[in-house]
């Protein structure tokens, strides 16, 4: 693509298949709440879980109390909560991966003479666990978190501080991701290219990029050197 030198990956839903995962720990996580004690029913449970993530937040560490609460049991029960959350953390190592080619894609990316940067709303050390955990610890140049910004991806600061820490101008810059709120309205805003990561979302996007990936590896055909 010309112009190009650069690519901003989102993490979650674009590089990794975290609905997947969260999906698969979540229900662990309960299933265990349920062996030991909890009297809930399992479908309804299940939904009352996922909807307060969307409330308050896939990275919130109070869930399991709030969810407690909002099913009618005692919110501090540590005995639920210790076991939900060592459930949650043995199904996450087996259910946190990658979408398919994302591994070759990126190097591919890389032998071209792109930079590949992630910038993520994930707070710093869950998004280096996860890099980790799915062995891309060393395929970006630099990867920026919440923590480097402490502002939404929403907001754009995210991007405006990754632009500057790289050296380059927004149209000299691509970001990759699966969200029209948090990734591609902001890019656009700064005038920066776009791609949507069809493949990790689960409704249509709001808001159209320029382009729509139906794998990662249509990047490939869209950045070319």
């Amino acid at each position: 693509m010309t112009g190009i030198k650069a690519l901003i990956f989102d993490l979650d839903n674009t590089l990794l298949n975290f609905f997947a995962f969260k999906r698969a720990a979540s229900k662990a996580a309960l299933g265990a709440m349920i062996k030991n004690g909890l009297t809930v029913d399992r479908a309804k449970a299940e939904k009352v879980l996922w909807g307060l993530y969307y409330q308050y937040g896939f990275e919130y560490r109070g869930v399991f109390q709030e969810f407690l609460k909002s099913v009618g049991h005692n919110p501090n029960d540590l005995k639920l909560i210790a076991a939900a959350a060592v459930a949650y953390r043995e199904a996450r190592a087996h259910a946190l991966k990658t979408y398919p080619a994302v591994r070759p894609t990126l190097r591919a990316l890389r032998k071209r003479g792109y930079k590949l940067w992630i910038v993520t709303g994930a707070p710093g050390l869950k998004a280096w666990l996860r890099l980790a955990s799915v062995g891309l610890l060393n395929e970006f140049e630099r990867v920026i978190t919440f923590d480097d910004t402490h502002e939404s991806k929403k907001s754009g600061k995210p991007l405006e501080f990754a632009l500057e820490q790289m050296g380059l101008k927004p149209e000299q810059v691509m970001v990759v991701g699966d969200s029209g709120s948090n990734d591609v309205a902001p890019a656009r805003a700064l005038g920066i290219r776009t791609a949507m990561a069809m493949y990790g979302r689960e409704k249509p996007p709001s808001v159209r990029a320029d382009y729509e990936l139906k794998s990662v590896r249509d990047l490939l055909k869209i950045c070319k050197r």
